[in-house]
């Protein structure tokens, strides 16, 4: 069940689930907010609506539904082709580990605004977070939660997703790696440096 702000609600108890109660993993899964004006009081740099959505499509695994948050908001589920089951302490580690991950991905994918300031977005890897059910409504605003777009053909397997996390940490410390190399004093002739044709080809 869940409770009207879409958490879980656990033997039918209203509240909080935990993640020790969680028995298997359905999907990944991101909640997104948008920017509205006269909406956020608390300063949060948050992106268009519009932005969030060019942003899902780069990403390399397509979302199987895109869900209207009853606000401005977005929220993204990539569901598996079969639950991925909770077996002990090692797995719900694994799990939300690839969750955050996932996310901290899809963060840095949003990128920043005009003026360079990174944009927000909320953690909710936790396993045990239920964001709101499309067909409910949203209390703090007044709407229903609505799907946007479904696309049963976009399931994936945890695998997939775990590979392209491997492969974008090696881009991210390759680039590091170049950017030290580039900020290296002036090498003798001979030597290997930042815009040596074997460096070049390392990140490509």
């Amino acid at each position: 069940m869940c409770g009207d702000d879409g958490v879980a609600a656990i033997q039918g108890r209203r509240g909080r689930g935990r993640e020790n109660g969680v028995g298997a993993m359905v999907c990944l899964r991101a909640d997104v907010d948008a920017c509205k004006p006269g909406s956020d009081k608390k300063g949060h740099n948050y992106p268009s609506r519009e932005h969030i959505l060019a942003t899902l499509a780069e990403m390399p695994l397509k979302p199987t539904a895109i869900v209207g948050s009853g606000s401005a908001g977005i929220h993204a589920y990539w569901f598996f082709h079969k639950p991925e089951p909770i077996e002990d302490v090692a797995s719900l580690r694994r799990l939300k580990d690839t969750s955050r991950r996932w996310q901290s991905l899809l963060r840095h994918k949003l990128g920043s605004d005009a003026a360079g300031k990174a944009y927000d977005m909320d953690s909710t890897f936790d396993l045990a977070r239920v964001l709101r059910p499309p067909g409910t409504p949203n209390k703090k605003h007044g709407n229903m939660v609505e799907i946007i777009e479904l696309r049963p053909e976009n399931k994936c397997d945890i695998i997939d997703v775990e590979c392209y996390l491997v492969q974008a940490d090696c881009l991210a410390e390759m680039q590091e790696e170049l950017t030290e190399l580039k900020n290296m004093p002036p090498t003798p002739a001979g030597e290997k440096t930042a815009d040596s044709p074997e460096v070049r080809a390392m990140v490509k």
